[in-house]
């Protein structure tokens, strides 16, 4: 197994981009460890299952509607409409994976839509005796590569060794990654199925319907143009966007829809995310949008 590594160093994070044929479920593994991490953050809906394995301190999620739930071994996050906020007392050591929309089915193999906007304890979907089998693999692995390798043989075991993608779902997600509004009922009519059919697939395969993923995707286009926004504010001269800009290049029909949406999928107006982004340096869980200062290294292929 072949795999690309970039090293984020000011969060001591490793990540690793795993080769076909996995590379058609899994985005992405990351391994952080950091004895002395600590960390409260927010996450925002990504269109992204994740998985975490936990090998560090527990962790805590607080979920919209105020409850929390702590986790020691791991979890899985479903699909997500909303933000959650994370927090980490102390010894951060995780391993985690970023499914691909429609990637994480084969693994778990209950419908998606029943963990959407939750999060669920790995020892309830795996089984405590699998997990702890698992944990005991990784704390003995002599690198991280070997970590993801351990981790990847147990999503195997669980797939049966024969993982399968929904050829529906992937036909719909590569129409709608070509199409930036596309129509649902459009791309139903494309494949050759009902519209009904199209949403009953992608509630069992990636976990929320066609038209919210298409809003968290233009939710995301947005949330890059505002993180660039807030980066220009704070260390370029040159004029940033406007909030009509942004929300035209984002695909908004105008600066209200914009609003109205960001709002629904982070709790804040886009003006009070910018203010919060330029505040928190280094508090934002996803690190693709978080203010890092990293050393990158040239993407290299190690065999792991």
């Amino acid at each position: 197994m072949f795999w690309q590594k970039e090293v984020r160093k000011a969060m001591d994070c490793m990540m690793y981009i795993p080769t076909k044929p996995l590379n058609r479920f899994i985005e992405k593994f990351w391994v952080i460890h950091d004895d002395a991490l600590e960390y409260s953050a927010k996450v925002f809906p990504d269109g992204v299952i994740q998985l975490i394995i936990n090998l560090g301190a527990p962790y805590s999620v607080l979920c919209p509607h105020g409850s929390e739930a702590t986790f020691r071994f791991g979890s899985l996050s479903g699909e997500r409409t909303c933000a959650w906020s994370v927090k980490q007392d102390r010894s951060c050591h995780a391993i985690g994976i970023r499914f691909r929309q429609g990637g994480a089915y084969p693994f778990f193999g209950i419908p998606l839509h029943l963990i959407a906007n939750t999060i669920v304890d790995i020892e309830l979907l795996w089984g405590a005796s699998f997990v702890e089998r698992l944990r005991d693999r990784l704390f003995t692995a002599s690198s991280p590569a070997s970590q993801c390798l351990f981790l990847v043989q147990a999503l195997l075991e669980k797939a049966g060794y024969n993982p399968q993608t929904n050829s529906i779902v992937d036909m719909a997600l590569q129409y709608m990654a070509n199409t930036e509004e596309p129509c649902i009922r459009d791309i139903a009519s494309n494949i050759g199925i009902s519209h009904k059919h199209l949403l009953r697939q992608f509630d069992k395969f990636v976990g929320i319907t066609p038209k919210a993923l298409v809003r968290i995707r233009r939710f995301q286009r947005s949330l890059k143009l505002l993180t660039s926004y807030a980066e220009s504010r704070l260390y370029s001269s040159a004029l940033p966007l406007s909030m009509t800009e942004i929300a035209y290049e984002a695909c908004y029909y105008d600066q209200s829809h914009f609003v109205h949406d960001f709002e629904s999928f982070t709790g804040m107006t886009p003006s009070s995310f910018v203010h919060y982004y330029q505040a928190q340096q280094h508090r934002l869980f996803e690190p693709e949008y978080a203010p890092i200062r990293y050393y990158r290294h040239n993407l290299v292929t190690q065999n792991a």
